[in-house]
């Protein structure tokens, strides 16, 4: 009984964020409640049940396909910014953005985005892209900037286990815009593309993620330290 309110419930959110769907059934309706109408000769008040029962079983047919065709495609990860505080001492331009993310870090999935890294020439210093976390010591996935100049996505899964790739992006270091795509799943296989291209890549017997926490820190890591200038990016994750 619990998980089929949460299913409906489920379906009440991705309808409030996807209002088409509610305008494209109406519009279905409307299309199929005429056609049935005609079908039927309507000339006469009581034959309108039975026309209107129809149209709304078939409606509601069309409308199920359609929404869970729609929930299979959509797996955005949407996010909602915002400032929390500032920079570490000498980097109090860098205000800490906190994106909130709709669902959870899933176990197998993949994060996109688009960024430029402002950090200036010559400045080999760590600063994190984006860091989420249940704790310091299991469940947290950071992107970071090394300071040897290296993009190194540092994972620390369930069993306490460090995993980490690493790609030389100080080709990128002069706010030159770039795209980064990270993969991963339960079968052990992570990977990371910069461009399109895969620049790295290792493959474990398996791999338990579990991240439960929906704040993911970008620009700084979770203490708000380890900074990096960089634009806020729009990141997409598909389970």
């Amino acid at each position: 009984m619990i998980n089929f309110i949460k299913f409906l419930w489920n379906i009440y959110g991705f309808i409030k964020d996807n209002s088409w769907i509610f305008f494209l059934g109406l519009i279905i309706f409307i299309i199929i409640f005429l056609i049935v109408k005609n079908c039927y000769n309507w000339g006469d008040s009581k034959h309108t049940f039975q026309p209107f029962i129809i149209t709304l079983a078939i409606t509601l047919i069309i409308f199920a396909i359609t929404l869970s065709m729609a929930i299979q495609t959509d797996k955005k990860v949407d996010i909602l910014m915002g400032k929390i505080g500032l920079g570490t001492p000498g980097n109090e331009e860098l205000a800490i953005n906190k994106a909130i993310l709709s669902k959870k870090i899933t176990p197998d999935g993949t994060i996109v985005f688009w960024t430029k890294l402002n950090r200036p020439k010559g400045n080999y210093q760590r600063g994190y892209l984006f860091d989420i976390a249940d704790s310091y010591v299991k469940n947290r996935m950071s992107l970071l900037v090394d300071e040897e100049g290296f993009l190194m996505w540092r994972i620390v899964d369930n069993d306490y286990n460090i995993h980490i790739l690493r790609a030389d992006v100080n080709e990128f270091l002069n706010d030159t815009k770039f795209f980064i795509v990270l993969t991963w799943n339960t079968t052990g296989e992570l990977v990371m593309y910069i461009n399109g291209q895969p620049v790295n890549k290792i493959k474990l017997d398996k791999l338990k993620l579990d991240i439960k926490s929906t704040d993911m820190y970008f620009g700084s890591d979770i203490d708000g330290r380890n900074n990096i200038n960089m634009n806020l990016p729009k990141v997409t994750n598909y389970s």
